[in-house]
């Protein structure tokens, strides 16, 4: 009786001991599952968060857009007194066309939002909207937009009305009128910040995951694309301004200036065994066919220093 109850014992301590090293097995895989599904609920959530700023900030964008049009721009196109159209032309640009376009694609954001679940895709919308008419759009306003600043700073200290004018909706509105201006260009840079951060929150294997790269390589190409026409454009503005400041222009210059670029612009001293001295500017431009082997002496017609 004693060896079978021992064996008994002996037999149900080795069922314990089994019971506890299955246990002890599937116990870090359960963990492993449970840290998966946390992992996966997170990035869930992030997507969320980050879908719902992309909408949140799309519309407060569209929003100050629209109250720079009504409450500025308008109003100062229907008051002579304060500005001319020219200049509220020169001010504003085409701002009102990238609101309308923008305010298209914040439909199509919305309606894609409305019924959002996990499996939505955002980035075949983007890749829509960063194709053709966007680039045109805010190409237009970016290169304006120094121009546009230079002219908002000097009418401010200029012209009192405008001043007055200003400072009256910046009291009303929160904001100077320079910070709605400047939103445009900020905007685009700002997409491939969200997409980058969307395209963070999205697993390898999700319906968006390719759509949101393509978005995302768009946006920096759109990003180069519209930062290269601006540098061209300011090389323009400050060749057609160094134009004006010249008493003749010779021919090659003047010709095809469409595509010839001031890449940069010196001042430099010749001196001579008499002591004096006489001042030399010397331009640099992006092409010169017919100036291979020639000397070029452009007169400015202000000395240096005045």
């Amino acid at each position: 009786q004693r060896v079978w109850t021992s064996a008994r014992s002996a037999q149900g301590s080795g069922d314990l001991g089994d019971s506890a090293n299955s246990n002890d097995y599937n116990e870090p895989k359960q963990q492993q599952q449970q840290q998966q599904h946390n992992k996966e609920d997170e990035l869930t959530e992030k997507r969320f968060n980050v879908a719902h700023e992309i909408l949140d900030t799309e519309q407060r964008y569209v929003k100050s857009l629209q109250q720079c049009i009504e409450n500025h721009m308008k109003t100062l196109r229907n008051n002579y007194t304060i500005l001319n159209k020219a200049t509220v032309d020169a001010l504003f640009s085409n701002i009102q066309e990238v609101y309308l376009h923008n305010r298209r694609f914040l439909k199509m954001l919305e309606d894609k939002m409305e019924g959002w679940n996990d499996q939505c895709c955002l980035g075949d919308l983007f890749c829509t909207f960063f194709v053709g008419y966007t680039k045109d759009v805010y190409s237009t306003y970016i290169n304006n937009f120094d121009s546009a600043l230079d002219l908002y700073y000097k009418l401010m200290d200029e012209n009192p009305d405008f001043n007055a004018f200003v400072m009256a909706r910046k009291k009303t509105l929160g904001l100077d009128l320079s910070s709605y201006l400047i939103m445009p260009v900020q905007r685009i840079p700002r997409y491939l910040l969200l997409l980058g951060t969307l395209l963070e929150a999205t697993p390898e294997d999700h319906p968006d995951r390719k759509g949101l790269q393509v978005a995302a390589t768009k946006a920096r190409q759109l990003t180069d694309e519209i930062n290269e026409n601006k540098r061209i454009t300011e090389e323009r503005r400050k060749w057609t301004e160094t134009e004006k400041q010249l008493d003749t222009i010779p021919a090659s210059l003047a010709a095809n200036n469409a595509t010839r670029r001031l890449i940069k612009k010196g001042l430099l001293i010749e001196s001579n065994t008499s002591r004096s001295s006489h001042y030399i500017v010397l331009f640099v431009f992006s092409h010169i066919h017919t100036l291979k082997a020639k000397r070029l002496t452009l007169v400015m017609k202000q000395a240096p220093g005045q």
